[in-house]
């Protein structure tokens, strides 16, 4: 829309009547903008679910207020939002074999006081154990 000076009435009411036209297109067209910028590079629980199609349909309708965005989808309280991970983080598989070693110590009463031992604590590790291919 090419401009040209000369085209510009002179009467300051019909002026005033422009700029106010012309700021309330700029407010939709800004408005069109905000949309489609959130629409695109807007964080992922901010995003439109609905279609391009319909979404370029309904910018004709935006006004200068910001748009709302869609409800969540409400979920059955049953339904966990995902599966829980099944995860194996530091034991070996269940079918290896085990085997259980107790030390025990090789006293059964205090050194210093002959008081009997109780036991302080326990601690239990699985390890692999490794046995080298024999070839033959």
């Amino acid at each position: 829309m090419p401009f040209d000076p000369a085209s510009l009435p002179r009467d300051p009411d019909r002026l005033i009547d422009m700029i106010v036209e012309l700021h309330d297109e700029n407010a939709k067209l800004q408005a069109m903008l905000e949309t489609m910028r959130r629409a695109l590079y807007g964080a992922r629980s901010e995003r439109f679910e609905t279609d391009a199609a319909q979404l370029a349909l309904d910018l004709q309708d935006v006004s200068t207020a910001p748009a709302e965005l869609a409800p969540p989808k409400p979920r059955p309280q049953d339904q966990p939002a995902r599966p829980k991970p099944v995860r194996n983080i530091g034991r070996l598989p269940r079918h290896l074999p085990r085997e259980d070693v107790v030390i025990e110590p090789g006293i059964d009463g205090c050194p210093c006081c002959q008081g009997a031992l109780h036991r302080i604590g326990e601690d239990v590790s699985e390890m692999l154990d490794v046995v080298p291919a024999i070839s033959g």
